[in-house]
């Protein structure tokens, strides 16, 4: 179930962008998420040092009202494709949590 918490990508409409990042809060009016576009994310992960105090650098806060959203996906693995959250964990050996947590 998508909620509050959730890893999820969101696609947005005018104008559209793809959004991956973790719920801060979905309402009726709007959804406050934490996250990066996607079309940042490779470039994002590259960058990533685990031994650095910039593991939440490049993420943002933002509020999108809910005329903007097409819909929301959580992210997941599909049919052998790994998740974002999956690409992320194994390529930097860091937890999902400590992202957010910074």
């Amino acid at each position: 179930m998508i909620g509050k918490d959730s890893i999820v990508i969101i696609y947005l409409q005018n104008p559209k962008e793809q959004i991956w990042g973790k719920i801060i809060s979905l309402k009726e009016y709007g959804i406050n998420i934490k996250g990066i576009e996607i079309k940042s994310f490779d470039d994002w992960l590259c960058s990533l040092n685990t031994k650095d105090e910039s593991i939440g650098l490049g993420l943002y806060e933002v509020f999108f009202p809910m005329w903007r959203l097409e819909k929301i996906y959580l992210d997941e693995n599909i049919e052998g494709l790994a998740s974002l959250q999956e690409r992320l964990e194994n390529r930097t050996d860091i937890k999902i949590e400590e992202i957010f947590s910074k």
